[in-house]
């Protein structure tokens, strides 16, 4: 390992256990477990706070153990699944340059793939593979709603390849400044207008979009948030894409996934591919 490398883990490393010194034992046990990054990772929150406006912090927040653990999570071999879907696409070259362009900002980790002479991490592949997806599934799309929004990396692309004109990233306060941060990066502030941050911790006004997005987040809810979402914005949407696990089933009484077939109408199930978690699957509705 360098010299430099070393700088940087160590600085990691404090900024680390900073976050979790900051974190004290009676905010865990009064915390309201309202999803699994809020009962599993207290240290998210603050650092998401803390990224947003130290520009240091920012420059690599993808690398930080505290982000990668809820939002950086996807596996090198979830990214060769994506990256050999991808191939048979016969995608254009440059339209994967311009997907790839997500990790020019937050220092994440990338790797080489086979017959690909540039290093992707695995999350942009999957927001491309999923990019591709909503196009063969649902067309051109122009008005978004997105649950759980990480960093904005998916809304980035979908953004590059739809004349999306209106997108609602749906999220608590914290997350929304990363992303509000990383966004600005790639558009201009006239193209920023076109993003809306909304608060998802105090919806009180219903969204309607054309299409809801949700990749994992939605069933990472506990059973009363999801209820909001789903009178505030889901049913409101005439098309849908929610990657689905079972964690807020089995871990916060969240709604199993008969339940929430039953609640959105014409939704139904198809397989996730490459498949992340045994149990995964993706609810679509309003196909083409």
């Amino acid at each position: 390992m360098t010299i430099i490398n070393r700088i940087k883990r160590k600085k990691y490393q404090l900024i680390q256990r900073k976050l979790e010194n900051n974190v004290h034992i009676s905010d865990i046990e009064n915390k309201r477990e309202t999803s699994i990054s809020d009962s599993s990772q207290y240290g998210y929150t603050p650092f998401c706070e803390l990224a947003a406006k130290d520009d240091k912090v920012f420059a690599n927040f993808r690398h930080y153990k505290v982000y990668r653990g809820i939002v950086e999570d996807v596996g090198y071999d979830i990214g060769v699944g994506c990256w050999e879907i991808i191939q048979k696409k016969n995608v254009p070259k440059e339209v994967l340059e311009e997907c790839w362009k997500n990790d020019l900002i937050g220092g994440a980790e990338t790797y080489y793939y086979n017959g690909l002479n540039k290093a992707v991490t695995p999350t942009t592949m999957r927001y491309t593979k999923i990019m591709l997806d909503i196009k063969d599934l649902f067309g051109d799309i122009e008005n978004v709603a997105e649950i759980g929004i990480g960093y904005g990396g998916q809304s980035r692309i979908l953004r590059k390849f739809n004349n999306i004109q209106s997108y609602s990233l749906v999220d608590i306060p914290q997350a929304l400044g990363i992303a509000q941060k990383y966004l600005s990066c790639f558009f201009t502030e006239e193209e920023m207008r076109k993003y809306h941050f909304i608060d998802g911790t105090t919806l009180n006004v219903e969204i309607v979009p054309e299409m809801l997005i949700s990749n994992y987040a939605f069933s990472e809810l506990c059973r009363d948030v999801q209820d909001i979402y789903l009178n505030m914005i889901i049913k409101n949407a005439k098309k849908g894409l929610i990657t689905w696990n079972e964690l807020s089933h089995t871990q916060l009484d969240g709604y199993s996934l008969e339940e929430i077939l039953s609640i959105i109408p014409q939704s139904r199930i198809l397989d996730e591919t490459p498949l992340s978690a045994e149990g995964n699957k993706v609810i679509v509705w309003g196909t083409k």
